[in-house]
């Protein structure tokens, strides 16, 4: 038999009014009803919880325990229904996901809606596409920015704009390079997703993609904000997002080899299928999509 919380909810107004008189009112209730709560409890808990004398009486050490425990019972009930209704919009904890490359601009404008609102708490982390993914099952991850995912693995998503890649090269190479071949025998600096950017300026210039494994790599970096020192220093060219190389502090020394087209990759915002977020997810989302230039296409 569990713990009946009605007769803790007597219990705790007897202690508090010293009165079995007063409590029945309170609860309307008779007094017999009082003294049958008051000896369920005590059987229940096989301890005198209160001492007689007289018409009065004192609360023995055990029913303080009890008076306690029926007390935190009650505010841990109370907690929990503020928790379930509680849903601010303004306040709370949003764990978002993306890129490096994304990050670079984005962090700035969470930091700028925090100061806005300084209960929301925006949590970025940096990680590639897959891990992302798979936090979001987990849980860990509210909101992911992605390249790709799949539908039917329990994602929903909504499209933003496309993300610019660019082939990156020192200042220097211009006037010397003559094509992309001639860029290639310089020596590719390599990165996470050094291999994947370049397959899609492989897929562009209608190369085969096994060529990619031939070329020469004169280095690799997994720090997105190393990636374009050894460029500049001559040593190789790279492919990054367009972004990545308009917010290095080597800007000014690095110059784009133009490709016959632009070459984008689509980019979503992505959350587990049928979860609702919070409302204190609204801001954040807006703040995304606008940046994002992302439009209401929901996937």
């Amino acid at each position: 038999m569990m713990l009946n919380n009605t007769w803790l909810k007597t219990y705790i107004t007897l202690v508090e009014t010293k009165s079995f008189t007063k409590t029945a009112d309170l609860l309307a209730m008779t007094q017999p009803g009082v003294s049958q709560h008051l000896q369920k409890l005590e059987s229940y808990c096989g301890q005198a919880l209160i001492k007689r004398y007289g018409k009065a009486f004192e609360i023995t050490e055990q029913g303080k325990l009890v008076y306690d425990y029926a007390l935190s019972t009650f505010k841990g009930q109370i907690d929990l229904l503020e928790q379930l209704s509680f849903d601010d919009k303004h306040s709370g904890v949003c764990r978002i996901a993306c890129s490096g490359a994304n990050a670079l601009s984005l962090y700035e404008k969470l930091i700028a809606l925090q100061v806005k609102l300084p209960k929301l708490v925006c949590e970025l982390e940096i990680a590639p596409n897959e891990r992302i993914l798979e936090h979001i099952q987990q849980g860990s991850i509210d909101l992911g920015i992605v390249n790709h995912y799949s539908a039917d693995k329990g994602f929903s998503a909504t499209r933003l704009s496309h993300e610019k890649i660019s082939v990156v090269m020192a200042k220097t190479w211009q006037g010397t390079i003559t094509s992309f071949d001639d860029l290639c025998q310089r020596g590719f600096i390599n990165h996470p997703d050094g291999k994947h950017y370049l397959s899609m300026v492989f897929n562009q210039l209608d190369k085969h993609p096994s060529s990619i494994e031939l070329m020469p790599v004169s280095g690799y970096i997994n720090q997105l904000n190393q990636i374009l020192l050894p460029v500049l220093k001559g040593l190789g060219f790279t492919v990054l997002p367009q972004v990545a190389i308009a917010h290095s502090p080597f800007k000014d020394v690095l110059c784009e080899f133009e490709l016959p087209k632009p070459i984008s990759q689509p980019r979503y915002l992505v959350k587990k299928y049928q979860r609702d977020l919070p409302a204190r997810f609204d801001s954040v989302i807006d703040l995304i999509s606008e940046h994002f230039d992302g439009s209401s296409n929901v996937l």
